[in-house]
């Protein structure tokens, strides 16, 4: 039985409120679902107690504040208070720490000893952005799936709470597949380091591609928000999953255009005629450009002359158009290609010829 006694105490029960019986039903889960009174001692405000209760699921264990946590970590404050910030935690009075996140700064803190802390801390922005990106997309889902179904079947305290639990032990049991995956990458992070790196180590060499949606913007001004969504995750979907499946790596997506690499120029080639065929019977027709050669490597993204002309060739692609760089073409032998001439492309001072990507 719900001892009420102890919620009162910390000031998330009222007898005398006029909801109290639903919200001593609602304790009562928490109590079998584990979770205890002392999560609430600190909270405020108490008004939304379900989303206290998550949070406690989602970041379990005792809380310390930023002075106590960069104690316990052995960290001089400065640099404590560096990593905090690129790892993506707030400087606030509200921010807290958790044992788990200070076994994150001692891992980053061992890490030191092998790199410089400058590009530790660099490599530990790009993590936090990624996993950021993560989790949004892991609330669109429940958004999207679940929630906008539980507001119009106007569900009791209880039955909300009940769905956002379920949510987030579903979401904790994600860190597992999520290790699977990073090993994954990695190992082709590996692949594609081995057979692209010159001799030199500075850089790698590689194809580079920018596939658009020629038109998308007048199109995508005219539909619906719904519509507008489906239409761009079906390019996302599409975009990814056509670069995946060739072999190639999807960089980023930039609006209505994906950018992507492969170490054989003859996989970016056929990835890009994938991606364009993909959207034949559109309502925006893709067009293209790619280069290859060296390029500067840094944090999962690619610098340098051939990503600047691969964009560049993109912009000046017709409809259903794959302009490619003198290099590519060389480097492609499985496929033919058009002379597309000379081209005078923004932000290259000399006139570049083109080809057209035909077939294979």
């Amino acid at each position: 039985m719900t001892d009420l006694d102890k919620w009162q105490a910390v000031g998330v029960y009222d007898p005398d409120d006029p909801n109290a019986a639903s919200r001593a039903e609602l304790l009562a889960v928490f109590e079998a679902s584990g979770i205890e009174p002392d999560v609430f001692v600190g909270r405020e405000p108490f008004g939304d107690i379900a989303r206290i209760a998550n949070e406690s699921i989602i970041r379990p264990g005792p809380r310390f504040d930023a002075a106590e946590a960069a104690a316990r970590s052995g960290l001089p404050y400065e640099k404590f208070d560096a990593m905090r910030r690129a790892a993506g935690y707030p400087q606030s009075d509200s921010a807290f720490y958790t044992d788990a996140d200070l076994a994150g700064f001692a891992a980053f803190s061992m890490a030191g000893e092998m790199f410089t802390e400058s590009e530790l801390l660099h490599f530990t922005r790009v993590v936090s952005s990624s996993l950021a990106r993560v989790a949004e997309a892991a609330i669109s889902l429940f958004q999207v799936d679940v929630a906008a179904d539980m507001m119009a079947a106007e569900l009791s305290e209880i039955e909300v709470w009940v769905k956002n639990f379920e949510a987030s032990q579903m979401l904790s049991e994600v860190r597992a597949p999520l290790d699977a995956i990073f090993n994954l990458h990695l190992e082709q992070a590996i692949q594609r380091n081995d057979a692209s790196r010159t001799a030199d180590g500075s850089m790698v060499r590689m194809a580079i591609g920018f596939v658009d949606l020629v038109g998308s913007t007048p199109v995508m001004d005219a539909l619906p928000a719904e519509e507008l969504g489906r239409l761009v995750r079906e390019f996302e979907e599409q975009a990814y999953d056509t670069v995946t499946d060739h072999g190639g790596r999807v960089v980023k997506l930039i609006g209505d255009e994906v950018m992507f690499a492969a170490v054989d120029p003859n996989v970016a080639c056929e990835a890009a005629l994938a991606l364009v065929e993909a959207f034949q019977n559109s309502v925006v027709v893709p067009r293209g450009g790619m280069a290859y050669g060296d390029l500067l490597d840094r944090s999962g993204d690619y610098y340098g002359p051939v990503v600047n002309l691969a964009s560049r060739a993109g912009d000046q692609a017709v409809p259903g158009e794959i302009l490619v760089s003198g290099e590519l073409a060389e480097a492609a032998t499985n496929f033919s290609f058009e002379s597309a001439g000379r081209r005078q492309l923004k932000g290259i001072a000399e006139p570049i010829r083109l080809h057209s990507l035909v077939s294979a």
